[in-house]
């Protein structure tokens, strides 16, 4: 996506398993995003990831964020973590389905 708004307006069309953004998008910031997508009934679910070159983890957390990388990013890491992200989606996924 270009930006965080045509980013949120695309998750709510396909409502993806999880977005993965930069802090430092035009329009509406990776945080603003994270933000709009968790006070979102319809969004909430998904798993956030933001990265940035800026440490600002807290924020990134206070925001809603799943998980918080710092830029610059192994690859290792980035795909353990969307892994990490998506089982545990999964299992509250199939806890939700039980109850």
């Amino acid at each position: 996506m270009s930006d965080g708004i045509a980013a949120l307006e695309r998750a709510r069309v396909l409502v993806p398993d999880i977005i993965i953004t930069e802090v430092l998008v035009p329009e509406l910031d990776g945080l603003a995003l994270c933000r709009a997508v968790k006070s979102d009934p319809k969004l909430q679910h998904i798993a956030m990831l933001v990265f940035s070159i800026l440490a600002v983890q807290s924020r990134a957390n206070e925001a809603g964020a799943d998980a918080f990388l710092l830029k610059p990013l192994a690859e290792k890491r980035l795909v353990d973590t969307v892994r990490q992200l998506l089982l545990v989606r999964r299992a509250s996924d199939n806890d939700g389905a039980r109850a």
